[in-house]
């Protein structure tokens, strides 16, 4: 079942209703297009902390309390790998933080089903993206390549043959994978499939839609 980006904000991740914690964002892998991690607030516990959880992580949905149920107590948060908030992520951070929850590395899968719990697809395009994002990390072993969804919802969309429009959602499978976008097109409102993704300029945040 898809699940817009922007209704998934409005709920919160936690082992129970009482010690859960706000959902404000998500981190997506810009070429494979998985989310790999969900942010959220710990201002609470932890001032000045960004606090990240894997997909892996999640258990279930609660939908009447909108909790996201996780496997992590508290105390497996607060002592986890120590997080700035203004500074953005990079590979060695990963590496801290898959380290001690004993998640996947994603990022050293030979296709993508070797270390990550996500389904794999068979697309060619998405073995393409797979092989780019290895060669990236190859030559920029820090930068993990992750982009914000409170970044992407703001980017223009251009349809091929047509003016552009705007992105006003971004849709998730229940794997959580990208798997399509709503959008207003030439005063219309439209629902596009991932295959009609076709290249996102993270320098112009322009999304070419076919």
């Amino acid at each position: 079942m898809a699940r817009r980006l922007s209704e998934l904000v409005d709920f919160k991740v936690g082992r129970s209703a009482g010690e859960a914690l706000p959902l404000i964002d998500f981190l997506i892998d810009e070429h494979t297009r998985d989310i790999r991690y969900l942010v959220v607030d710990a201002g609470k516990w932890m001032p000045q902390r960004k606090v990240l959880i894997a997909p892996d992580a999640i258990e279930g949905v609660r939908e009447d309390e909108k909790l996201l149920q996780t496997s992590l107590s508290r105390d497996d948060l607060e002592n986890g790998p120590r997080l700035d908030a203004d500074s953005p992520l990079s590979r060695s951070d990963e590496e801290k933080l898959v380290s001690y929850y004993q998640w996947p590395m994603y990022w050293q899968a030979v296709d993508g089903r070797a270390v990550s719990s996500q389904p794999a697809e068979t697309e060619q395009g998405l073995e393409n993206r797979e092989q780019a994002a290895r060669v990236e990390m190859e030559d920029e072993s820090e930068r993990a390549p992750l982009r914000s969804y409170t970044e992407i919802k703001h980017y223009r969309l251009k349809k091929q043959g047509s003016a552009s429009g705007e992105l006003q959602d971004v849709l998730v499978n229940d794997h959580w994978r990208v798997s399509g976008l709503e959008a207003q097109l030439q005063g219309q409102a439209q629902v596009l499939s991932g295959d009609q993704l076709a290249h996102i300029s993270w320098d112009s945040q322009v999304i070419e839609v076919a």
